[in-house]
């Protein structure tokens, strides 16, 4: 087991298991940069589905209660096991009655703890994913507090060595901006010519309002506006931007809802939408068209990189 010193930011149970909620009016829940889970999982020797721990800028103060074979992926944090920096991105081991916290050494915002056997909370809708929006299920759906206890499940493999992780932070242009890779969505035929130029030529910045439900972006000057009130409500993807009345696009992350009624004239491929997540406010965003095989291409490329 392992008992919450110290709380983080916002640290949550999450799994790998595709949630089909969504029927429901729930949202996806899950990891928000789900090839980083996928490859600290991996590397303990874990299936890559098992629930471990999303972690926040900051970090929570773990102690354990018992051996344990832990990983860290992802952006922000790199781990240590009683003040002693530990691997980041392999596998390393946490004796009982270790402490084990976290230092801001990485860019981007979210880290992922997976540990041998997987964090053994109740599952709802088959996934132990924490949903803020609706508190199922991951420790009620909240985040991690001090004096929480976690059970960890049996040992299922034994823990390997591997290749580097897969990149959680997009790739940076010459301006320093974040390139996200785009298709058109599916308003993009009905978008003013102003908004199209607005999206794909204009440098974006991450607001403060941030979250697993999503982005919202603002460029520089006044936006144009594109008011669809006419639009009827329609299911939304991770990677969707949706563009605001106020002329705000907004980047929908995993804790979106699960319909929407504002148009949605981008659509950021899957291989970049877990990168967004990584973003934290302030930062500068461009958004970049590519092909659908390309799309495909990159995918491919992150799950081979996540199951190496």
């Amino acid at each position: 087991m392992i008992e919450v010193v110290r709380a983080g930011l916002m640290d949550l149970v999450v799994d790998g298991v595709p949630r089909r909620a969504l029927r429901f009016g729930l949202s996806e829940a899950g990891p928000a940069d789900a090839p980083s889970l996928w490859a600290a999982n991996r590397r303990v020797g874990n299936p890559s589905w098992a629930a471990g721990l999303e972690i926040l800028a900051q970090g929570p103060v773990l102690a354990t209660r018992a051996p344990l074979v832990a990983c860290v992926c992802g952006g922000a944090l790199e781990p240590t096991v009683d003040g002693t920096p530990a691997p980041w991105g392999e596998a390393f081991e946490v004796p009982a009655g270790a402490t084990l916290a976290f230092r801001r050494a990485r860019p981007g915002l979210r880290a992922y703890l997976a540990v041998g056997g997987g964090i053994d909370v109740p599952a709802a809708f088959g996934s132990r994913s924490a949903d803020l929006p609706s508190q199922l299920p991951g420790l009620a759906g909240r985040a991690l507090r001090a004096g929480d206890v976690l059970p960890v499940g049996p040992v299922r493999g034994e823990a390997r060595a591997s290749g580097p992780p897969p990149p959680a932070t997009p790739p940076v242009g010459e301006d320093g901006a974040a390139l996200l890779r785009v298709l058109p969505g599916p308003q993009w035929h009905m978008a003013p010519t102003a908004v199209r130029r607005h999206l794909l030529g204009a440098r974006l910045r991450v607001t403060p309002q941030a979250s697993r439900v999503g982005l919202v972006l603002e460029g520089e000057g006044e936006a144009p506006r594109w008011a669809a009130a006419d639009m009827p409500s329609e299911g939304t993807l991770a990677g969707s931007v949706q563009w605001t009345p106020a002329g705000r696009p907004v980047l929908l992350l995993v804790d979106r809802g699960s319909l929407g009624g504002y148009p949605k004239p981008l659509q950021v491929i899957a291989a970049d939408a877990w990168r967004a997540a990584q973003l934290r406010p302030g930062e500068a965003v461009r958004f970049v068209p590519v092909t659908r095989a390309a799309a495909r291409a990159a995918l491919a490329e992150v799950c081979r990189e996540a199951e190496a």
